[in-house]
């Protein structure tokens, strides 16, 4: 990976109250980490921004661990999700995992948080990166299907913020398909689709 891009930025759910997340931040230094008290102040930052992956403690002040693993895998089906809680029992790991958890560590496990972590986000570039040619096919092929439709008689042409909406969507749609996460889409689609309408060659309106 780049320079640019090789802290990561990780969500950090609960775990106690504001005392611990000296204890989450010794166990992660490499990572930039946002910190989210509860579930809905987990998805307010989630639709902020894209998170590279997520630690969440198995109980949350308004929801369990599981049902906000739910929730991420609604936004983000493919990013690495931990749950890090005292509650990390069999049971407990079998309820996280069904419900889309990528790992379960005990908080008493810090190494152990740290070196599940570096292999999940390593897995994610794997996948993120064969994902990529994926995603940059879809739109190459969809400014082609805009461009078609420009040039017919007596059409107008499309619009670039339409055009770039249609692509986006398009593109998402395949590379999370393909096993892509959240975080490396919106890190990529700049230069993704920057590069494709420059080699595509077609002004749009």
């Amino acid at each position: 990976m780049s320079q640019a891009v090789s802290r990561r930025t990780i969500l950090c759910i609960g775990n106690g109250d504001v005392s611990a997340r000296p204890l989450v931040s010794e166990a992660l230094p490499d990572y930039e980490l946002v910190f989210a008290v509860s579930a809905c102040e987990a998805i307010r930052s989630m639709n902020a921004q894209a998170f590279d992956g997520y630690v969440t403690d198995f109980w949350l002040p308004d929801w369990e661990g599981i049902q906000l693993c739910r929730a991420i895998r609604e936004i983000d089906p493919n990013c690495p999700v931990i749950v890090y809680s005292a509650a990390a029992g069999e049971r407990n790991l079998a309820r996280a995992t069904r419900a889309g958890a990528s790992a379960c560590v005990a908080i008493d496990e810090p190494d152990l948080l740290e070196t599940t972590l570096r292999t999940l986000l390593s897995a994610a570039d794997s996948k993120s990166l064969d994902a990529k040619a994926l995603m940059e096919e879809a739109v190459a092929a969809e400014l082609a299907r805009c461009a078609e439709r420009s040039s017919g008689a007596g059409m107008a042409p499309l619009a670039d913020s339409f055009v770039e909406r249609r692509a986006r969507s398009r593109a998402h749609k395949a590379f999370v398909a393909a096993g892509g996460s959240r975080a490396h889409f919106e890190r990529w689609w700049p230069q993704v689709f920057g590069s494709a309408r420059a080699n595509h060659g077609v002004a749009f309106a």
